[in-house]
């Protein structure tokens, strides 16, 4: 059977991936174009393609189709941000806690911790299917009623010009990076917002796209330390 004969619809088989790796591989000159005809009939209903047609498969169908699974399965653009806090255990890196109040706990536990730069992390990863540039990533004091927020930021600040990376940060499809801020940076910001008499609510991590797009942490509800 000729690769013409093979594209041709009413030729069409849908079978196994032994099947494909078999006859349509390295033995493919070893089925006559018969053998397969009849393989199709055996398995189609009686009145042949027409079945398709009668059940409303038309072409019109087909193609709204395949636009919807091109849609749900095809290449997407998607980050998700997470924010946390942490501490700088090493000269390249941070040590991730899971919410502040857990790391009070582990640095009342473990002293010697202390002496350590306390950050908070913000990670980046890229879940899509299509390669991302990071444009900027900024922290947000979030004040008031998380429902029906204020917000107050420090846009663009970079208390780690090694360790972070330099922005605008291309990410591959399946990488991640982390965006390190002093806690005493945010401290200054919840004592700014206090003297004001604004009621702290957490901190959101923001990652603002190049194509314009922007993505934001869960909110880190903000615990005052002992």
């Amino acid at each position: 059977m000729t690769d013409d004969e093979r594209r041709a619809f009413e030729n069409l088989i849908l079978l196994c991936t032994v099947h494909h790796k078999v006859v349509d591989g390295p033995r493919r000159d070893s089925y006559q174009p018969e053998l397969l005809q009849q393989w199709k009939r055996d398995n189609e209903p009686a009145e042949g393609i027409e079945a398709l047609e009668a059940a409303g498969l038309t072409d019109a169908v087909l193609e709204k189709v395949l636009e919807h699974v091109l849609a749900k399965v095809g290449p997407k653009r998607e980050i998700e941000v997470s924010l946390g806090p942490g501490f700088m255990a090493t000269l390249v890196g941070a040590l991730l806690t899971s919410d502040l109040e857990t790391m009070y706990r582990i640095l009342d536990i473990n002293e010697h911790l202390k002496v350590h730069q306390l950050v908070l992390v913000a990670e980046i990863r890229n879940t899509g299917t299509l390669a991302v540039s990071i444009a900027a990533i900024d922290l947000w004091l979030v004040l008031g009623d998380p429902q029906k927020p204020a917000h107050f930021t420090l846009m663009g600040r970079n208390d780690f010009p090694v360790q972070n990376p330099q922005l605008s940060h291309r990410l591959a499809d399946g990488d991640a990076m982390s965006w390190l801020t002093k806690m005493e940076t945010i401290i200054e910001m919840v004592s700014s917002a206090k003297a004001a008499g604004l009621d702290v609510a957490g901190v959101r991590a923001k990652a603002r796209l190049a194509t314009g797009e922007e993505v934001e942490s869960e909110l880190m509800t903000w615990v005052e330390p002992d």
